[in-house]
């Protein structure tokens, strides 16, 4: 049994990164949008915390990638406000990044495409005959003589190899998902869905395959490297780290991994790399202190201001082209392939909604209970900041959850009572926590990393232990300051717009640690402090 954690996942990136509040759910349902932005008061509500789905663990797996692809690629998106432009000491080092970028996205998307075009062909009952001459033409009229990633000779051979043998990749697919409606996968198992992802697959090669290395003249990958998803999955190629979603918090977390591709370009020649080799020679910024830094730095300065100069029709086409090798990525189809009609789309989602609710509703009369018993412990539970937007800007937080029992768990915050105090550090201190820990880091410097946080721990346990007067119960034990440690030095290591928020002579900087009460919780640690109190006055000998 799997817990997944949104209701309506396939209608995030189709409508795209721009949407960051939502129009009344009457608007949703109905069709009657107006031009209001606000916060979805059903947001806590339409979560498949309320329910359980039966379904294997592949199709679970590739919904939680698609949902953490997608969130990275709006913190990405928001996280260019306010950003300067770059800045590096020689224009060939940033034309050179700039290429390194364009030939990442080409590598990788140019072997997805390839890999698609096979299995979409076999689909469509192509004999290797027809499918080989299909894919001469592609490669000889379609790419450019100065592609550099792959050879056009190495191209024709994989289509060929991969006609004969497995090529180990799958197709977007909602055929065995159970996170899906009915309805929108009868839609999207028709020939004529596989017929239009199959032209899209084709337009992805076509439109990478005919980059010619020339960083102003992008041809038709404008819209592609504009797209937030996609250059976050470059993004963690480069950098090698892996995403998911926290199961209890629904955010996003970042780790890292030994897999990944990088493509290093020196000057016109772009070639796949080792992890060693790209950090070494990739050019740095002024100031630099970690490429991924860098990275989302060029892609907000940038990529993301690049301007299509086709017609408005050829430009939804690049759009839809980008949409479509998202899909690729993550598995999960572009909804607006699935049918050729945009109205289409809110049939879906309608169907999504009614049919997710339906599970919801079922689900809580059957296991709604009168009764809570005091068997399970009461849970003090972090909520990991380090990879959100407010940390991004320089807005340090600690937050967790005092939960008991699985009530608790699905409450939104907004329904739990909170709490707070502040702990303080010197800004002079953060600085050189966030300048000395990548350093050693990066280095393999770990004992001098461990003595850091044995000395940062110490200063965080001095101010807890000030502050534990400020509850009747005691709500932590000495493990506390160590995971407040390790969370904070991950967020002043990525906060990379800390010093905007850093006022001219501050001295201090004080960090909120917010607690979330369940009703539970609150009740259970209520009848902790009555019987304490009652039990220590019938031992007094007063």
């Amino acid at each position: 049994m799997k817990n997944f954690t949104k209701l309506i996942l396939f209608f995030l990136l189709s409508i795209g990164p721009s949407a960051q509040g939502l129009v009344p759910i009457e608007g949703i349902i109905y069709g009657d949008v107006q031009d209001i932005k606000q916060d979805d008061p059903f947001k806590g509500m339409l979560t498949s915390k309320y329910f359980e789905i039966d379904g294997d663990d592949k199709q679970y797996e590739k919904m939680i990638y698609y949902l953490a692809l997608y969130k990275q690629g709006v913190n990405l998106k928001n996280s260019c406000e306010g950003l300067n432009e770059v800045s590096y000491n020689a224009f060939w080092k940033e034309d050179s990044a700039k290429r390194s970028v364009v030939a990442q996205l080409q590598y990788l998307g140019l072997d997805l495409s390839l890999r698609a075009i096979v299995n979409y062909a076999k689909v469509l009952d192509y004999n290797k005959t027809k499918f080989l001459t299909l894919t001469k033409n592609l490669v000889r009229n379609g790419c450019s003589p100065n592609i550099s990633v792959y050879s056009k000779k190495y191209l024709n051979a994989n289509f060929n190899y991969y006609w004969d043998h497995d090529t180990s990749f799958s197709l977007p697919s909602l055929a065995q998902n159970d996170y899906f409606p009915t309805e929108l996968k009868k839609a999207h198992n028709t020939l004529e869905t596989k017929k239009r992802e199959f032209e899209y697959s084709v337009r992805n090669f076509q439109a990478l395959c005919s980059w010619n290395l020339d960083t102003d003249d992008l041809v038709g990958l404008t819209e592609y490297l504009k797209n937030p998803f996609l250059m976050a999955y470059l993004i963690n190629n480069f950098v090698q780290k892996e995403i998911g979603i926290d199961e209890k918090t629904e955010e996003l977390f970042v780790k890292r991994s030994d897999k990944g591709v990088q493509v290093l370009c020196e000057n016109m020649i772009c070639r796949k790399t080792d992890r060693v080799t790209f950090n070494k020679k990739f050019p740095r910024m002024n100031g630099s202190q970690l490429i991924e830094d860098d990275l989302k730095l060029l892609y907000c300065s940038h990529f993301s201001k690049l301007r299509s100069k086709k017609n408005n029709k050829t430009l939804y086409s690049h759009n839809a082209e980008a949409s479509h090798l998202v899909a690729l990525i993550t598995g999960i189809p572009e909804v607006n392939l699935i049918s050729d009609k945009f109205k289409d789309s809110f049939v879906f989602m309608k169907d999504n909604i009614k049919q997710r609710w339906d599970k919801w509703a079922k689900a809580q009369s059957d296991k709604m209970i009168s009764e809570q018993l005091y068997e399970e412990t009461l849970e003090l539970s972090l909520r990991e900041q380090a990879n959100s937007y407010e940390v991004e800007i320089g807005e340090f937080n600690l937050k967790f959850d005092v939960e008991l029992g699985e009530f608790d768990k699905v409450l939104r915050s907004e329904d739990k009572l909170t709490a707070s105090f502040n702990l303080e550090f010197p800004v002079s201190y953060i600085e050189y926590m966030r300048e000395r820990v990548p350093f050693l880091y990066n280095n393999d410097r770990l004992t001098a990393l461990k003595n850091i946080e044995a000395r940062f721990i110490e200063m965080i346990s001095y101010q807890l232990d000030k502050k534990k007067d400020y509850f009747e119960v005691p709500l932590w034990n000495d493990q506390l300051a160590a995971i407040i440690a390790q969370e904070l030095t991950q967020q002043f290591v990525k906060a990379r717009l800390y010093k905007r928020t850093v006022a001219e002579g501050q001295s201090f900087v004080k960090i909120p640690v917010k607690f979330y009460f369940g009703a539970f919780a609150l009740q259970y640690i209520r009848k902790k402090y009555i019987f304490r109190n009652n039990f220590s006055e019938k031992l007094s000998f007063n």
